[in-house]
């Protein structure tokens, strides 16, 4: 059974179950429908706050399109802008300090 393929995602028979996406970055708004179990998770640097980010208000906010990856974010704690983010699942939430 070879590779085969769909407009948006590459199955592989060598990893059955897993698939890559294949027409660019993952933005806001092509992760809200994986809402249920992925996060944008934010961080900042000056005063450790952390929080996930909502990303309909990213949507809202009419940045929904941007790369995930080019996204900037402030504080809400602080006001600082040095923040780091990390896209990651919503069960690995339970286990941050």
């Amino acid at each position: 059974m070879g590779l085969s393929w769909n407009k948006r995602f590459r199955f592989s028979d060598a990893s059955p179950g897993c698939y890559a996406v294949t027409d660019g970055p993952p933005t806001a708004r092509n992760t809200l429908p994986k809402d249920a179990w992925l996060c944008l998770f934010v961080w900042c640097k000056a005063c450790f706050h952390q929080a996930p980010a909502g990303l309909q208000a990213i949507i809202d906010g009419e940045r929904g399109d941007m790369p995930l990856k080019d996204l900037k974010f402030r504080c809400t704690g602080c006001g600082s802008r040095l923040t780091d983010h990390v896209t990651m699942a919503k069960d690995a939430l339970r286990v941050q300090p």
